[in-house]
């Protein structure tokens, strides 16, 4: 062949695989909503490299019960939380060596819920805690390992346009746009779970004089206890601080924590069980409140966790001054973006308020919130006095209310009414939009927003921009807050009369 063919065909080769890696990145399937494998990885890589100094891994228990921004304001340590779902250990391995390559000098901290799984990981699993990895010899490791130990053929996941060509023809708008958004978490891998699941369970507190011979009643994997040992023997080879840990959960006991100091005892390495008492006590744990379900740390509980790991971690030596100087060049872009977390931390916090006068207090002047009041009683015969008189904190007419003569639609922004539409008629049914540039907040509305209200007795909607935001046979007032800044409701509540004069808050479940 000719040079002038050569150069040709390596052109159209370059271009084939050029045009072949971004289809494959627009097609595969982007996590990034409830724990955002997605928007959690990528986020790792926009994190300046040699700027962190703790890096925890593992499953959703530590996605949800460490927050890196709260360990940075309150104890200037740099963190970031690097995991996925489910995580086998033997994709952990590969993050920790993925991890070290940007951030030499981190302390890696793992909790080891993989140890003891059995049929917890998933083929969709699997791809969650691989897919974004970028390709590089260590991602084709990962693929080779985790495919062999899970009997998964490898090809599709080498090439994931071959698994997922089916999107080709569901594909958005946004699957081209999220390849260029900011990569950075403001949330550092966190995940703020911002509801709780009243539990019936009390706390392990596990009994610090557990007996000396241990016994593993709890069956596990060899594999697992091979790819930790693998962990372990690694961060020794290469000088890498490793913690291993358990976060707080409520279905813990002492056979899971003997089964697993078994194995860390054989290597030598010590097991900061934080379920263990007297130190589990120490936290202040709340199983009512500081858990949702029993598997996870809500935001009340991660944040007594993550105050708890920030003292450990100083105290232990793990993180000194000499080690926070080493990274203190990224501290100006930390500081930057603590205003950005805290507001975004209230915003996710809102639905757990309790109490009216605290909610009022979160959300009125807020410049950035526009709050939508939909009013609707039908009569329902454990309506109150003591339930007018509280919804009347918000600006509805209590004799107006005592009558059940009230269907109200209002718009709220920074104390201002924008819309007032009441009627005693059966049905209400208000539409409009709030227009970007308008006053008085159309300088920050990011977008014009669609409103579209229908009450009636039994079906009941509010819907912002083609989301409904309640549910059907809900009675009383409802409550959308919505966020300028995120472009996205941030709570709804609704506050519905019942026996005995109380008034019961029912909280909806945003997934962001």
């Amino acid at each position: 062949m000719k040079k002038k063919q050569v150069l040709s065909l390596i052109v159209w080769i370059l271009l084939f695989a050029l045009v072949f890696l971004l289809l494959q990145q627009i097609v595969k399937p982007k996590w990034d909503e409830g724990l955002a494998a997605t928007t959690d990885i990528e986020g790792f890589y926009a994190e300046e490299k040699d700027s962190l100094d703790v890096v925890f891994f593992g499953t959703s228990h530590v996605i949800c019960g460490i927050s890196p921004m709260k360990l940075y304001e309150d104890y200037g340590i740099k963190s970031y939380v690097l995991a996925t779902g489910d995580q086998p250990m033997q994709s952990t391995y590969y993050w920790i060596k993925e991890a070290h390559k940007r951030q030499p000098h981190m302390v890696a901290v793992l909790d080891i819920w993989s140890l003891l799984f059995t049929d917890q990981v998933t083929e969709e699993v699997i791809r969650e805690s691989l897919d974004d990895m970028p390709l590089s010899p260590n991602k084709a490791m990962a693929i080779r390992t985790v495919c062999d130990c899970y009997n998964l053929p490898s090809f599709d996941f080498f090439f994931p346009l071959f698994h997922y060509h089916d999107r080709i023809m569901e594909l958005e708008k946004k699957d081209v746009t999220d390849l260029f958004r900011d990569k950075k978490n403001l949330w550092e891998g966190h995940y703020p779970i911002a509801w709780w699941g009243h539990s019936d369970y009390q706390g392990v507190n596990l009994d610090p004089n557990f007996p000396t011979e241990l016994t593993a009643s709890i069956p596990m994997e060899e594999n697992n206890i091979l790819w930790l040992q693998n962990i372990i023997h690694y961060c020794a080879k290469e000088q890498i601080p490793l913690i291993l840990t358990k976060v707080p959960l409520l279905t813990w006991d002492q056979a899971r924590h003997d089964a697993v100091e078994q194995v860390l005892a054989a290597e030598g390495i010590p097991f900061f069980d934080m379920n263990l008492n007297p130190y589990y006590q120490t936290l202040g744990m709340d199983p009512t409140y500081d858990y949702q379900g029993q598997d996870h740390l809500n935001m009340l509980g991660a944040q007594k966790v993550t105050d708890a790991f920030g003292q450990y971690l100083l105290e232990a030596g793990y993180v000194t001054e000499k080690t926070l100087a080493e990274t203190a060049h990224a501290n100006d872009a930390w500081n930057r973006q603590i205003p950005a977390y805290e507001h975004s931390y209230k915003g996710y916090a809102l639905p757990m308020v309790e109490e009216i006068p605290a909610f009022l207090e979160a959300i009125t002047g807020d410049p950035d919130y526009i709050v939508f009041y939909g009013y609707q009683d039908n009569g329902t015969s454990e309506f109150t006095p003591e339930y007018a008189h509280a919804i009347s904190a918000f600006g509805f007419d209590e004799a107006a209310l005592l009558t059940r003569s009230t269907k109200q639609v209002r718009i709220v922004y920074n104390g201002e009414e924008l819309l007032n539409d009441a009627t005693d008629q059966d049905m209400l049914h208000v539409t409009g939009e709030l227009k970007k540039g308008s006053a008085p907040f159309g300088k920050r509305l990011k977008e014009t927003l669609h409103y579209d209200f229908a009450l009636n007795a039994w079906d009941k909607a509010m819907v912002i921009n083609g989301k409904e935001c309640t549910t059907a046979l809900a009675t009383g007032l409802h409550v959308i807050v919505y966020s300028m800044s995120e472009e996205a409701n941030v709570c709804e509540v609704c506050f519905t009369p019942i026996a005995n004069g109380d008034v019961y808050w029912q909280i909806r479940d945003y997934v962001r």
